[in-house]
């Protein structure tokens, strides 16, 4: 393969964990013993997290600050991905299969660090990557190329000969106009109809599962 570098996203690509963020003020409320009302998430989603706590506060009466719910919300979901969520199937193999071939790899995430770095390491995932970069530490994101410029400087690699794992359309299009090969990452909660014919527009090879990658990347 004349692939010499591999960016990977978290959310929805390296963990089945997109359902856990659709559904965190949900997850918050039940961690408080109140009902959420139906599709909360979807209300949320359109929000910030002030935004969303603010919802929050009003909707259910929170005896709570704005800052406390967010740090309410930011305690739930570390606890899910510490004791939940796992990686998606196939990919411990995938890691492998490259990670025999010396291809090294990193992660580049809109999560922060302190939220799933404990997964990582339960999981037995942290070992297969050089290097964590997040869009809050480098102030950016994903609709900007610089997470991947940084990621690709860091594993001295040039953007065609270094492999973006994405599950976004929006970020496989940054990627890929940025010039990385773009591998997009099919998860059920991240596609709908619309969302998934644009993540295959902006893939060089769009897959359902990880034999399928590992099959793809066997011909290059």
């Amino acid at each position: 393969m004349n692939i010499t570098g591999a960016i990977f996203d978290l959310d929805g690509t390296i963990l089945d964990s997109m359902d856990m963020w659709l559904n965190a003020g949900e997850l918050y409320l039940q961690s408080l013993g109140i009902q959420a009302e139906a599709d909360l998430g979807a209300t949320l989603l359109q929000m910030n997290m002030d935004e969303g706590a603010e919802y929050l506060q009003k909707h259910y009466q929170l005896p709570y600050t704005i800052p406390e719910i967010n740090q309410g919300i930011i305690s739930v979901l570390k606890d899910t991905y510490t004791h939940v969520i796992q990686p998606k199937p196939g990919m411990v193999q995938l890691l492998q299969f490259l990670q025999d071939r010396h291809i090294p790899c990193v992660i580049a995430t809109s999560s922060d660090t302190e939220l799933f770095t404990d997964c990582l390491k339960n999981r037995g995932l942290d070992t297969y990557f050089r290097k964590i970069f997040t869009c809050s530490e480098l102030n950016t994101s994903k609709s900007k190329p610089l997470i991947y410029q940084v990621a690709a400087e860091y594993l001295g690699t040039k953007p065609e000969q270094t492999l973006v794992f994405e599950d976004s359309p929006q970020a496989l299009k940054t990627a890929r106009l940025a010039g990385f090969h773009t591998i997009g990452v099919y998860d059920e909660y991240t596609h709908g109809n619309a969302s998934l014919e644009e993540a295959k527009q902006y893939s060089a090879a769009f897959c359902y599962g990880m034999p399928q990658i590992i099959g793809y990347l066997s011909q290059l």
